[in-house]
């Protein structure tokens, strides 16, 4: 200080140059070796040249080799070739849970498309827009679905009704000029301007997250992995890739299965289920209805912060079981952070929960102050995310891209970093704690939701003349979506249960 008179308090580093180094530089030693010039249908089609006859998919008593996967996936390709699906064409995927839901994202993927997944269960004025917005001129569904699609302007491929047809396409490669560079998919998250928000995936980003879990997961070929949550967010993603690209057993859990306890955990007995990935609410409920929901080697939690006393109460049932918590923004790929849960080391934060831990492979991440400098260990800052895994941006919202992926001063120059609102420091060994949000998105069952998008909706009726939602945890754990309104002169409460 006394050798820079001029510089204002403000402007004076809060850290060492030793300190700096360890945060920006030696924290972030991640690069790792990974195929970041195939695509990921490409690193799929290796494993069927390798174990064709082996299961790659399984539903409800149905089940696919990968030999007869990759040929369904290569009709239906060469299908929708024929409607105009090449590289960066986006194409709706409208499919409840199924085997069906796997080959339409790979027939996609081979047609050089980037496909949308849309839940099912939403709102049909919400899939409208999800489709309008990602520009689908082609839709995928079943005979199951297909009603949320009616007066929809998309043209619709049922794989029920239309697959007679699509079978007499050819079963080799479609020759499609796709890159690591061209999207993979498109995932729409809430949007604080009241409409959900598309972003976008290149096939580089995907291949890099799902071999840098392939290395912390540590699958043998012909695990059994288990995928229990709707692919319209990304957290099934940490299961589908890894057990595709790397020789596994996917395992499609219905939605039905997904909410029995009992009958989950026989599953998962009869079919020794290896990996799973799961919202910690969630697991918590299944073990409330006394449903042994385990699987045999590794558990990842995520979507939601994670106590620690559940975590070491849940952790007694088997011991063998690896814990992983894993965190991470859809606009970095499904997940950046991880922390084993280990006797022999601190991942407790000082909240009770467990710590966000390190970055994968090719992943760097700050904690920043608000001049964007990095911010002290153990001081609160924004945490920011760097690295191979980072997103292309948002479909259509150049704006928002622009404001939430900056430059990166750390980085390799032309590289950028993702601001992703929360609030997060680091502990003394280098692990990161999760602190909150600087705005108010909040996480609600694994779903990233923006409270202003459910009050927008809610402000729509004309009864209603303001609302106010808050996210309230009035038990832990168990965190809900709570809204206070205040309705006009004369409106009815029936009309407004009805909206």
């Amino acid at each position: 200080m006394a050798k820079k008179t001029a510089l204002g308090v403000m402007d004076l580093p809060l850290i060492s140059r030793d300190e700096w180094d360890e945060v920006i530089v030696e924290w972030n030693q991640t690069a790792a070796n990974y195929p970041r010039e195939r695509c990921v249908h490409e690193l799929i089609e290796e494993q069927v040249a390798m174990i064709p006859d082996a299961v790659s998919v399984v539903y409800e008593g149905e089940h696919l080799s990968y030999g007869e996967l990759n040929r369904r996936g290569n009709q239906l390709g060469h299908f929708l070739r024929k409607l105009g699906v090449e590289p960066e064409v986006k194409v709706g995927l409208c499919v409840e849970r199924s085997i069906e839901m796997i080959v339409g994202i790979l027939g996609v993927m081979k047609a050089g498309g980037a496909y949308v997944p849309l839940e099912v269960d939403h709102p049909r004025e919400r899939l409208a827009y999800m489709i309008e917005n990602g520009e689908c001129k082609t839709t995928i569904t079943t005979r199951d679905s297909i009603e949320k699609l009616a007066q929809i302007p998309t043209s619709v491929v049922n794989l029920d009704i239309e697959w007679g047809q699509i079978r007499q396409e050819s079963e080799e490669k479609p020759e499609a000029a796709i890159t690591s560079e061209n999207a993979a998919y498109v995932i729409y998250t809430s949007g604080s301007t009241g409409k959900p928000k598309g972003v976008e995936v290149g096939h580089r980003q995907l291949v890099n997250y799902a071999t840098a879990l392939i290395g912390q997961l540590r699958p043998n070929q012909g695990a059994s992995f288990g995928v229990i949550s709707t692919i319209a967010a990304d957290l099934g993603n940490t299961m589908v890739y890894p057990s595709l690209i790397g020789g596994g057993k996917l395992h499609i859990i219905s939605k039905e299965r997904a909410w029995d306890a009992k009958g989950l955990g026989g599953y998962f007995a009869d079919e020794q289920i290896d990996y799973l990935k799961i919202v910690p609410s969630h697991l918590k409920a299944l073990t409330a209805s006394r449903g042994e929901v385990i699987p045999n080697r590794v558990l990842v939690i995520g979507g939601e912060a994670a106590g620690a006393d559940w975590i070491k109460e849940w952790s007694k049932q088997k011991p063998e079981c690896r814990i992983v918590n894993h965190y991470g923004p859809t606009e970095a790929t499904v997940g950046t952070l991880t922390q084993e849960i280990r006797e022999s080391e601190r991942w407790e934060s000082a909240k009770g929960t467990a710590v966000l831990g390190r970055p994968i492979n090719n992943t760097q991440v700050y904690i920043l102050d608000e001049r964007q400098e990095p911010a002290p260990v153990g001081v609160a800052g924004e945490l920011y995310i760097g690295g191979d895994g980072l997103a292309r941006g948002y479909v259509k919202r150049a704006g928002e891209t622009a404001e939430k992926f900056i430059a990166n001063p750390y980085g390799v120059e032309g590289s950028r970093m993702y601001r992703t609102g929360d609030r997060a420091r680091y502990q003394e060994e280098g692990k990161i704690e999760f602190l909150g949000r600087v705005d108010d998105q909040v996480k609600v069952r694994g779903y990233r939701i923006e409270l202003g998008e459910i009050e927008g909706a809610l402000k729509e009726h004309e009864s209603i003349e303001q609302a106010v939602v808050l996210a309230r945890e009035d038990e832990p754990g168990d965190r809900r979506l709570v809204a206070y309104i205040v309705m006009k002169k004369g409106a009815g409460r029936s009309e407004l249960k009805e909206y």
